[in-house]
């Protein structure tokens, strides 16, 4: 049996893939239907932090997709593989893009890069002239990270204080912070331009947390149920972004 998780220095995670936490147990997200629908039938998609490959196989399978992995993690390509995956282990940062695409996902992997605007620049080559790139990332304006921030906590907090940093306003692996106006802004600045918008909250039901307090409870009932109603930037926790070159 692979061991997938090594530890790191004093409780830090040694590496970025870590299927032992609860994030990475589950192959579908929720904000996953929120971008589906921008992906068209038979596209050839490129899924840069493809993790374990769930939304590769459900556009691989559901709607004709010809999809290529990139992970950083080997274990994360081999669990691809083991889905019938066409998977690499590759680090956009530093090593090669091959091949041009009707399509380029990156979720929730821009807030990990050293440089995102290279990154962006880079994948920008290897689109097709009608092609797209779609984005989804952890919204730093929504309500609840304002509310957290301005009274002391972490704006994003995972409940994970062994590997996330009490302090501050993201947990510790996430270097950059976005919103619907930073996407905006660093896909302008690499040539692209924004065609679609979609807001992404965890339901309710999934967020729900019996050892919450009352109020706790209360404040996320009200901000779920007006996301339901609003769905804009201010209620939503995933940003998602289709944007086309310039």
């Amino acid at each position: 049996m692979i061991q997938y998780h090594v530890p790191g220095k004093e409780g830090l995670p040694g590496n970025l893939f870590e299927p032992d936490k609860p994030y990475y147990q589950h192959d579908w997200q929720w904000y996953y239907p929120k971008l589906i629908h921008m992906i068209p039938d038979n596209s050839s998609v490129l899924d840069i932090g493809s993790g374990s490959g769930g939304l590769a196989l459900h556009l691989k399978d559901n709607k004709r997709c010809h999809v290529t992995c990139y992970d950083m993690s080997y274990e994360a390509v081999m669990m691809c593989r083991e889905k019938g995956l066409e998977a690499r282990v590759r680090d956009v940062e530093n090593e090669r893009v091959e091949g041009k695409y009707d399509v380029v996902i990156m979720t929730a992997v821009l807030e990990h890069l050293i440089n995102p605007r290279y990154v962006l620049w880079k994948v920008r080559n290897h689109l097709r002239d009608n092609g797209h790139i779609i984005l989804a990332q952890s919204n730093f304006s929504d309500l609840l990270s304002r509310l957290r921030y301005l009274i002391g906590y972490n704006a994003k907090y995972y409940e994970e204080p062994a590997t996330n940093l009490d302090r501050g306003v993201q947990p510790c692996a996430h270097l950059h912070l976005f919103n619907q106006h930073e996407l905006g802004r660093i896909l302008q600045l690499e040539d692209f331009e924004p065609v679609e918008w979609a807001y992404a909250t965890q339901p309710y039901s999934d967020a729900y947390n019996p050892d919450f307090k009352w109020y706790r409870r209360l404040v996320a009932w009200l901000y779920h149920t007006a996301y339901e109603l609003i769905a804009n930037d201010l209620f939503s926790e995933i940003v998602i972004v289709k944007a086309r070159k310039a």
